[in-house]
């Protein structure tokens, strides 16, 4: 069984790790507030002490999830000084992360997005948002916004189907296997690096 992500033990923790163990035991379908209760040992009326309503509590979760994600990612990338190789080690942490932590994957890359209303999440995605656009611009600071921003969403739309494809077992190869998926994905991911234009006179 994958575990989740460990988190501090303290009431509004021990709601979301208990959450995310219903999850990773049963599937998010069969999350609910009472369920949550009977896996910590207390009433519903409890959970709604700390969390206004499920989709509150399925927020924190999202956000908590996206603070995880992230600093693998940062982990990952840590010691790599060129934004280019920088790319590509997240290719990599995309697929490591998913099939290390599926439920938590699904839960920020395929489940419904939370509706607005938590700030700090709004202010995490923003934060992350932003610094794939300053990873755009140290490559070439000469690309406008509309060109980082096209290219970031096609390095996330090939990354993340690869990857999710990969989770269902449905990315063929003629090898088999989700071995030769993975590489199917780096020469894909290669290849997209490939066509971002350079400065003329490159610093990184």
């Amino acid at each position: 069984m994958t575990k989740a992500i460990s988190s501090p033990r303290g009431s509004k923790d021990r709601i979301l790790d208990a959450t995310l163990e219903l999850a990773v035991e049963s599937g998010w379908d069969s999350v609910t507030i009472r369920k949550i209760a009977q896996a910590i040992g207390v009433t519903a009326p409890a959970i709604y002490r700390h969390f206004a309503s499920k989709a509150d509590l399925m927020a924190h979760l999202h956000l908590k999830a996206l603070k995880d994600f992230d600093a693998f990612m940062m982990e990952r990338a840590s010691g790599i000084s060129a934004p280019i190789d920088q790319l590509r080690i997240m290719a990599e942490g995309f697929w490591t992360f998913a099939f290390k932590y599926p439920e938590q994957y699904e839960l920020l890359f395929s489940l419904a997005l939370p509706a607005p209303g938590l700030e700090e999440l709004e202010q995490k995605r923003h934060e992350v948002f932003i610094g794939s656009m300053e990873l755009m611009a140290r490559i070439n600071p000469e690309l406008d916004w509309d060109t980082r921003h096209d290219f970031m969403a096609n390095y996330l739309s090939l990354v993340h189907g690869y990857t999710h494809l990969g989770l269902g077992n449905r990315l063929y190869t003629e090898e088999g296997g989700n071995a030769d998926a993975y590489h199917s994905l780096m020469r894909a991911v290669d290849r997209l690096l490939a066509q971002i234009p350079l400065p003329d006179n490159p610093e990184t």
